[in-house]
């Protein structure tokens, strides 16, 4: 198997993770008193089994995000080809059914089809072919020289959407001390992250099949 159609079959990997694993390490978690962890790791053995322990646990964690990522991708381009599919199959037919329908409409405006006296519309086995009378219609062929045109400016109005400014509201509530109701003010402090070391698909064996 060459490289080119390994990181083929690897990029449309399912998501192979060993679940046993990741829910053994959940399993300890649980069972696990994080406070009296902390008071008895000063010891150096003790704290190489904390670390031990922390990192199969990143280990897990960067698997599983690993594999929501190639899902994520993978369904990128299921919809990317479900969408070229779709535009690639309508748009002829929609090709086809425009030019049939002016087709028949050619006909009826030609007086090739007629309905009965008194009749707008001609009913036939397979559709009906008719008229339908409609008022004045005002149609924009070129809304950039509408635009241009200031006799037409009455004729377009503002449309203003009401966004949150973060970055305002920052300033003004921590710059004046006033909290406006549906706000809270988290107090200064440390966030504790876990960030995972991106990991990798196992290589294929000619044999092996992607799950």
């Amino acid at each position: 198997m060459t490289e080119q159609t390994a990181v083929a079959r690897r990029a449309d990997l399912m998501p192979a993770t060993d679940d046993d694993e990741f829910l053994a390490w959940l399993d300890e978690l649980e069972a696990t008193d994080a406070d009296a962890m902390g008071a008895h790791a000063q010891s150096a053995a003790m704290q190489a089994q904390v670390m031990a322990f922390a990192n199969r646990g990143l280990g897990a964690l960067g698997a599983i995000e690993r594999d929501l990522a190639a899902l994520k991708e993978a369904t990128r381009r299921d919809v990317e080809a479900v969408v070229a599919r779709w535009e690639a199959r309508t748009r002829p037919l929609a090709a086809r059914a425009a030019r049939i329908r002016e087709g028949i409409a050619s006909l009826y405006a030609a007086g090739a089809l007629r309905p009965q006296a008194g009749k707008r519309s001609l009913a036939l086995a397979a559709g009906t072919v008719g008229t339908r009378h409609h008022g004045a219609k005002v149609v924009v062929t070129d809304e950039a020289a509408l635009a241009a045109a200031p006799d037409a400016a009455g004729c377009f109005r503002e449309v203003v959407v009401r966004r949150l400014d973060k970055k305002a509201l920052d300033a003004y509530v921590l710059g004046t001390g006033d909290v406006p109701p549906g706000v809270e003010v988290v107090p200064e402090g440390d966030d504790v992250y876990v960030k995972a070391d991106p990991a990798d698909y196992p290589a294929l064996g000619d044999g092996e099949v992607a799950r």
